[in-house]
């Protein structure tokens, strides 16, 4: 029997192997195979982000002398005659605003969407306690006087004595260059017969909530 004659493979040409179409090198998505490198990102401080984060509400912040990142916000009312926890707390910023226009400060509010923003040039006095920040104000929303008393809570960012001095010191000084300086004297007095307690008795602010002032 004649054996049957394989056919002779051709040396030259390559072998095939099987390759499974599962198996096979997909191209990349991707414009460039550079590995990522997080530190070449760009970095922004704490001040940038929230500057970034205070100028949505109101551009002419130019910079954050200081904050509190806690602080309970009590509004006076003149027919209860007396002090009322308000619907407002959350991180204090003592801002500087651009053109010479002053300072302000401004609440992020926590319990809702309404922020408080008090320009300074609108305080008519400010008061410190031993734990409370009292200011008088003008407010441009009702249209009408207000008195509030900021409780700052201590922590490791902004201290209560830090942020209640320096809110006085740059209220004091934009009262002095728009020559709105008010006799002391004069406006302790008014402010004590507006939030008297009781009609025709007159107490000073901190022996409303029992504190001596600093």
């Amino acid at each position: 029997m004649t054996p049957r004659k394989t056919q002779a493979r051709n040396k030259n040409q390559p072998s095939q192997p099987h390759t499974h179409p599962l198996h096979q090198v997909q191209a990349s998505d991707y414009d460039s195979e550079t590995p990522y490198d997080p530190v070449s990102l760009p970095t922004r401080t704490n001040t940038e982000l929230n500057l970034s984060a205070l100028r949505r509400y109101l551009p002419s912040i130019t910079d954050i002398p200081s904050l509190a990142s806690s602080t309970d916000v009590y509004a006076y009312s003149p027919t209860a005659q007396a002090w009322e926890r308000a619907e407002t707390c959350g991180t204090m910023f003592v801002c500087e605003l651009n053109h010479g226009e002053g300072y302000c400060i401004m609440i992020l509010n926590k319990k809702g969407l309404d922020n408080l923003t008090i320009d300074m040039l609108d305080m008519q006095d400010v008061e410190i306690t031993t734990e409370f920040l009292i200011v008088r104000y003008m407010s441009k929303e009702v249209g009408d006087e207000r008195v509030l008393g900021f409780f700052i809570h201590d922590g490791p960012v902004g201290t209560r004595d830090t942020n209640n001095m320096l809110i006085k010191r740059c209220w004091e000084k934009v009262m002095e260059e728009n020559g709105g300086v008010q006799n002391g004297a004069v406006a302790q007095q008014d402010l004590e017969e507006r939030v008297a307690p009781v009609p025709g008795q007159k107490l000073s602010i901190s022996e409303l909530f029992g504190r001596q002032v600093v």
